[in-house]
């Protein structure tokens, strides 16, 4: 589908599930805080998720039938079809001394190649829809609601490239979907093998909503359905779906991997005198994985605050805070504002997703509209590491050595030295904090007035640089001169 990433399906995911709630006649539901599963608000109700993974995909499809189809349904012209099969059927792959010819698939890479694949899946699903009614109409009640949930169409079925999934629902009238599930899948694994794509049942996985793995399973069905297991979470396009829509399991898959990369590059860190290295890699390593979740974390019951307070923590440990470092640090260095992005993600993502469906033409400039991160750019050669020092010295249990006698310790603390000796912290940081931002702007501008074909130009470009590395320079000589005389108030002179 151009223009709708893999944040489109995950919303539309949820949006389903979601939805569920709303639409379904005579439910109201109750979540519970201390309940794990909250399936026995939903009598009578049942919903499950059944993702699809397919073996070596691109590689395998039936290239012959597809172009036969498009023949068939005047798509492409039969010497455009002809030909394209001919090329696909001519191409060799070259390993050392031996060749090897192609006869299914298409090349993964290739420019065609992912419209090709999406055809390919559109016929599959058209030739599955007629089938799939006959079930429904033999385990369940032939309504209109429940043709709509039960059957898969555009509004409970999502796919991107080979990552199938299905969201069906219904009544569990002596457990209608479980049975349904049952003729389904074989009839699924069928038509798939019929286009040449192979389901790898231990990677797909059926997935309860609201019910525990034990409840699904009771009534004498094993913990595996026509081959595919019952899984409590799975991992669907980089996030982790879990049947009571929790995101602790994704959360703690993001801490670990924060965990991972900081030991990495601790070494590094250490060795500058600023925070550059720190924020960027947590800019380009850490930061996509939390922004990642945006879509996530809108719609699951328990993500209040877990995913602010992993953007807060993530970056303490990158830039050497300690925990107990206040917010308004935290977010003044990333210039980020992580608390309002799930909304403004989700209403761009559902307005590519009604711009694909309409399929008019002036709304098809928002498949390709991006989430706009409104943050202001800090400069951050400018914010030195001494600062970070000092900021974690003072706001740690530590005394001031000159201030304090044998009776009485005077803790070392920002307002102590404010009040006592005279050096404002919180406007030298708030201070520095505008210093990066000016320098920044005055760099960009630098580079968009300057060509570097012109000497002229170039001259000048080095001139003023050369001016703002002094400003950076002064800055971390202030911060320097501050840290020093901070130690010197924790320690005798005699200890230094």
């Amino acid at each position: 589908m151009p223009g709708l990433s893999t944040q489109v399906n995950i919303m539309r995911i949820f949006e389903s599930v979601v939805s569920t709630y709303i639409s379904w006649p005579d439910k109201i539901p109750r979540f519970k805080r201390k309940c794990s599963y909250i399936g026995e608000a939903y009598a009578g109700y049942s919903s499950a998720l059944l993702f699809i993974d397919y073996q070596n995909a691109f590689n395998s499809i039936n290239r012959k039938k597809l172009f036969d189809e498009f023949k068939r349904r005047n798509i492409l012209e039969e010497n455009e079809a002809n030909f394209l099969l001919w090329l696909y059927s001519n191409q060799i792959i070259q390993c050392e001394d031996s060749t090897i010819q192609t006869l299914f698939g298409v090349p993964q890479g290739g420019i065609n190649s992912p419209i090709l694949f999406n055809f390919c899946m559109y016929f599959m699903m058209e030739e599955l829809i007629p089938e799939c009614e006959t079930i429904a109409t033999r385990h369940l009640n032939r309504t209109p609601i429940t043709m709509k949930t039960i059957v898969p169409c555009v509004d409970n079925t999502f796919v991107f490239a080979d990552d199938l999934a299905f969201h069906l629902y219904g009544p569990t009238e002596s457990n209608a979907l479980q049975l349904y599930f049952k003729e389904f899948i074989p009839i699924l694994s069928n038509h798939s093998e019929n286009w040449g794509l192979r389901i790898n049942f231990k990677k797909s996985g059926l997935l309860p909503l609201f019910k525990s793995k034990k409840e699904w399973t009771r009534h004498c069905f094993n913990d595996v359905i026509c081959g595919i297991p019952i899984v409590n979470e799975y991992k669907y396009l980089g996030v982790i779906i879990s049947s009571n829509l929790s995101m602790q399991s994704q959360v703690n898959l993001i801490k670990k991997k924060i965990t991972y990369l900081a030991k990495c590059f601790y070494c590094f860190k250490n060795k500058t005198d600023d925070l550059r290295f720190a924020y960027n890699t947590w800019q380009i390593f850490i930061r996509p994985l939390l922004d990642y979740t945006f879509v996530a974390a809108a719609y699951c019951i328990d993500s209040k605050d877990q995913i602010a307070k992993l953007y807060r923590s993530s970056i303490k440990i990158m830039l050497g805070l300690k925990d107990n470092a206040e917010n308004y640090l935290v977010d003044s260095i990333i210039q980020y504002n992580y608390n309002s992005m799930r909304a403004i993600a989700i209403k761009v993502y559902q307005e590519k997703w009604q711009a694909y469906k309409n399929g008019k033409e002036e709304e098809q400039v928002m498949l390709y509209g991006k989430v706009r991160f409104p943050y202001q750019k800090l400069e951050m050669r400018a914010i030195p590491v001494k600062m970070i020092n000092s900021y974690n010295i003072l706001t740690t249990n530590n005394y001031c050595n000159k201030c304090s006698d044998s009776e009485k310790k005077i803790r070392l603390s920002i307002r102590h030295m404010k009040n006592v000796h005279n050096v404002d912290i919180q406007s030298k940081i708030n201070n520095t904090f505008k210093e990066a931002h000016e320098i920044y702007i005055e760099l960009k501008a630098i580079k968009q007035r300057s060509s570097f074909n012109n000497k002229d130009s170039c001259e000048y470009y080095q001139l003023n640089k050369k001016l703002i590395v002094n400003k950076i320079v002064n800055i971390k000589t202030s911060w320097l001169d501050i840290y020093n005389n901070i130690v010197c108030l924790i320690w005798d002179q005699s200890q230094l």
